[in-house]
């Protein structure tokens, strides 16, 4: 099945490890949308877990990546700096206690590097979003919202 879907939208969702909401692909129109725990009324976009539970054939839930899979995200990033000093130091960082914070901390002596971070993140994240959606049968046409 072929969907248009916002990347930004399908990769946020991906990443968002909040346990107070899940987040859900709408199969007719390719919306990435988040509930929260306690909403059962209609939010903002008109869906709602009422919804969800009448029509579950339209909707996917969207399971979020593992924190292993961002932390070998962080490592893969690593190792493309050739700076001898900045990758020992965000290597350093992912060694330690509190690995995501201490990464997030260290790139902002960088910034630079924190810009390319920010690519690479979106780039290994995007893999991730087709992958998923190849597994759901999905085939996606990736357009960003117009602002």
């Amino acid at each position: 099945m072929k969907l248009k879907i916002d990347p930004d939208d399908l990769i946020f969702a991906l990443e968002d490890n909040n346990v107070f909401s899940e987040y859900y692909l709408d199969l007719q129109n390719g919306n990435v949308f988040q509930l929260f725990e306690d909403e059962f009324e209609e939010d903002v976009e008109g869906y709602s877990h009422n919804l969800v539970g009448r029509y579950p054939d339209r909707f996917l839930f969207i399971e979020p990546i593992e924190s292993r899979e961002a932390f070998n995200i962080m490592g893969m990033f690593v190792s493309t700096i050739n700076d001898d000093f900045v990758r020992e130091r965000l290597g350093s960082a992912l060694s330690g206690r509190k690995p995501f914070r201490n990464f997030k901390d260290a790139l902002l002596d960088f910034p630079e590097i924190r810009e390319r971070w920010f690519e690479f993140q979106y780039e290994e994240l995007k893999k991730c979003a087709i992958t998923w959606l190849q597994v759901e049968g999905i085939e996606p046409e990736f357009r960003r919202k117009s602002v």
